[in-house]
């Protein structure tokens, strides 16, 4: 595997620099990964055990199925800021944008997917909803709260909706005190509905028994999330076309 790290130059905060980093094998890339951590992690090598470990073997398998895989740095998530979850949506989704502009990127441009953590998943979300200007194959959202009826853009052919069983979401419901604590299959199917996309795309839901809100493992039998992680992401690019996969690796 290959390493490389270049700085961009980011003008919304006073030009300062922030790190890409590209993992890749050492011959033909096939497909290209931009994963993009939750709120939790701002430097993507700096983090929880659970989501950079998770993270980290994600990238080392794809590399070695001979894929790509892009990661960017965050800015710091200010929770004390009034609306700091939209804040923290449009901040990263200025990082992210970033990114996809940056000269390391320009090979991939037309042949990659989105891979979002919580709130990294929801800007791969917003992101696709928004006429993205570079169009990623798919999208994969951990953890990913859909409250609202979002629009899927055209070009984009799979969304994956993937949760641990033992995640949870509290409503706070009118005329009630306590909170009631929803798991994975009582909303995920409502939150599939509320992606819409055409009859060209497919929305694909997946809980992993016995793993958190980060996939983390809980408990004695559970699902492994670093292998359900990796077969879902090579088992999507199956459909590609034989043409699709030499033009990616013309120009890597």
């Amino acid at each position: 595997m290959i390493e490389e790290n270049f700085l961009a130059e980011n003008e919304s905060s006073g030009s300062a620099l922030v790190r890409i980093r590209m993992s890749r094998p050492l011959d033909v890339i096939h497909h290209v990964f931009i994963l993009l951590n939750s709120g939790r992690v701002c430097a993507f090598d700096v983090g929880t055990v659970t989501e950079i470990g998770l993270f980290d073997q994600l990238r080392k398998d794809l590399v070695l199925a001979g894929m790509a895989v892009f990661e960017i740095d965050f800015p710091d998530r200010q929770h004390s800021h009034e609306n700091s979850s939209e804040t923290s949506i449009f901040e990263r989704t200025q990082r992210l944008q970033l990114l996809l502009k940056h000269p390391s990127f320009q090979f991939a441009r037309d042949n990659f997917s989105l891979l979002g953590l919580s709130l990294g998943g929801q800007i791969a979300l917003r992101y696709a909803c928004n006429e993205p200007q570079y169009m990623p194959l798919h999208l994969f959202l951990i953890g990913t709260p859909v409250e609202l009826p979002v629009t899927i853009a055209e070009g984009i052919e799979q969304v994956h909706l993937i949760y641990g069983a033992n995640d949870g979401i509290g409503y706070l419901c009118e005329g009630q005190q306590q909170m009631a604590v929803l798991r994975p299959h009582q909303y995920v199917p409502s939150f599939a509905k509320n992606v819409a996309v055409s009859a060209m795309q497919t929305v694909q839901t997946h809980i992993l028994k016995g793993c958190g809100h980060v996939l983390a493992q809980i408990g004695r039998e559970c699902d492994d999330p670093n292998s359900f992680l990796s077969e879902l992401l090579l088992k999507s690019l199956a459909k590609k076309s034989l043409s699709d996969r030499q033009e990616i690796e013309k120009i890597a």
